[in-house]
């Protein structure tokens, strides 16, 4: 998404069930799959299907009413023990083949148990009381919740009909609200702020030309931050593991050492210019007031992993966020200022090793820029209600000790260059951390914890004042932050930061011959 600051200035007018006993899996076993589509419709409460699916229920209506849901991944109707993600709902095998079928079953199987030990430790201790009490054994409900999701499992998808109706039921939908844009009269309202996002693009264009011809001065101080060194990973060693590391489906998944050699390797090297703690990385916490913070204290970089398709193969994605305690007002009229503020960067990997594609967006979902390898050619799609791509840059070729430098400025926090990081310059370190941990956080020095998100995946507190012009694109609360996964990503038309074909509609392949 572009400055919307620009934007405002066209747009304006325009709108626990305790251990569960031999005796329920054997029960499971027999149920008949057409229990799928109508949960708890049996009324024997000594069937197991009673007491699973009604402890689903239970935790679902106690999570959704407590805003302790988790928004990253999808329930999917239906099978309450399945989660899908984009990615998964493309690679929804054929259900006759039995391995490749079973291995995305237990993809979705964990994406709905990693969302729901968030949302457990998420809830208020009367509520995991209320849990552990509804169960007979007193037991681990988190416990059960597996048990309970294995046994449903057995017994909803013996038959192929079964089967085709979970590849029908998992999808993602998409987030952007479609009455927003009817109210908002989206065939009009979109094309002025389609004319304003080429403005913005030709800002930023011109931004990197300039950056590129010289470093511009900064407002503050130059500060640098650096990853924990390591052993340098070549790209050989790199394309081995992806390639011993797939799945069924073709997913690449490294044990945890290799992940953590790969996110080293490609962890960039921050110059952030800094006027004061709000241009400086740090930790989001729950302190004393209804909206997060953030220590600056210590930086912290948090990381996971993603994947998309191109090229035929499913590529594994490196992802690197760091958080800002707030986007500082410019002047008293600044749309885009508020509390929080970050930067979102990913680096894609291609079969070979090499990084294919860079790209980052901010945690709001805007700002998306892309930096590709000499590999790909971006693919022109015009049209009147179609956001183009930006390309900022070219992505500079690195060596094995090499590691790329992303400089950013101050109070906006836009990267304003990429470039191959000079070693002997010094940095402070920055600390690695799981960008899961910010899916339940600690509340004060209390054994309560929250999420950073809340509903629809946005971040309390974030709002932004140009929500007021932009909600006629049918983006919710257009500049707050949010979760991964809920990431739309233009104004004009749809896309997301988590497509699956992103890169495969936006780019071709160029062949490059090695000197």
């Amino acid at each position: 998404m572009p400055n919307t600051n620009s934007i405002a200035l066209n747009t304006i007018g325009v709108i626990r069930y305790s251990r569960l006993s031999t005796g329920l899996l054997l029960i499971s076993l027999s149920l008949a799959g057409c229990a799928i589509q109508r949960p708890l419709t049996v009324t024997d409460r000594t069937d197991a299907r009673y007491n699973c699916r009604g402890l689903f229920a239970q935790f679902d209506q106690l999570t959704t009413r407590l805003q302790a849901r988790d928004f990253q991944t999808v329930s999917v109707h239906g099978f309450p023990y399945l989660r899908v993600d984009r990615l998964l709902a493309t690679l929804a095998p054929d259900s006759h083949d039995e391995s490749k079928f079973a291995a995305w079953v237990n993809h979705l199987r964990e994406l709905d148990q990693s969302a729901r030990r968030f949302e457990y430790a998420n809830l208020p201790a009367a509520a995991r009381n209320k849990l552990e009490q509804g169960t007979p054994g007193r037991g681990d409900v988190l416990n059960d919740i597996a048990q309970c999701g294995e046994s449903l499992r057995l017994a909803d998808l013996k038959t192929d009909e079964s089967r085709q109706t979970l590849v029908r039921q998992a999808k993602v939908p998409d987030n952007y609200r479609t009455a927003q844009r009817v109210i908002g009269l989206y065939p009009l309202s979109a094309l002025v702020v389609r004319a304003s996002v080429s403005h913005w693009q030709r800002s930023v264009r011109r931004l990197f030309a300039d950056s590129a011809a010289g470093k511009p001065p900064p407002l503050g101080v130059w500060l640098r931050y650096r990853p924990p060194g390591s052993p340098p990973v070549s790209e050989s060693e790199v394309a081995d593991i992806l390639r011993i590391s797939t799945d069924p489906l073709g997913i690449p998944i490294p044990t945890a050492a290799q992940l953590a050699a790969l996110l080293t390797r490609h962890a960039p090297v921050w110059e952030l210019d800094s006027v004061d703690d709000n241009d400086r990385p740090g930790r989001p916490y729950w302190g004393t007031q209804p909206w997060p913070q953030v220590d600056v204290t210590q930086p912290v970089i948090y990381t996971h992993v993603s994947y998309t398709r191109f090229g035929g193969h499913v590529l594994l994605q490196l992802n690197y966020t760091l958080w800002f305690a707030a986007r500082t007002a410019e002047n008293r009229l600044d749309i885009l200022a508020g509390r929080l503020d970050g930067i979102h960067w990913r680096v894609t990997l291609g079969a070979d090793g090499r990084p294919l594609l860079y790209d980052s967006i901010h945690p709001c979902g805007c700002y998306h820029l892309f930096f590709p390898g000499g590999s790909l050619r971006p693919i022109e799609r015009p049209g009147l209600y179609h956001e183009p791509i930006l390309v900022a840059q070219t992505a500079p070729s690195l060596s094995v000790t090499q590691r790329l430098r992303i400089r950013v400025s101050a109070r906006s926090h836009y990267i304003q260059q990429i470039l191959v990081d000079d070693q002997a310059e010094s940095g402070k370190l920055y600390q690695f951390a799981s960008y899961d941990m910010l899916r339940s956080l600690p509340i004060g020095s209390g054994d309560e914890h929250r999420s950073l998100f809340a509903a629809q995946g946005l971040v309390p507190g974030t709002q932004r004042g140009e929500r007021w012009l932009l909600w006629p694109m049918g983006i919710p609360s257009p500049g707050a932050m949010r979760q991964w996964g809920t990431h739309a990503t233009a104004f004009v038309g749809r896309r997301h930061f988590d497509e699956a074909f992103l890169i495969d509609r936006n780019f071709s392949a160029v062949s490059v011959s090695n000197p």
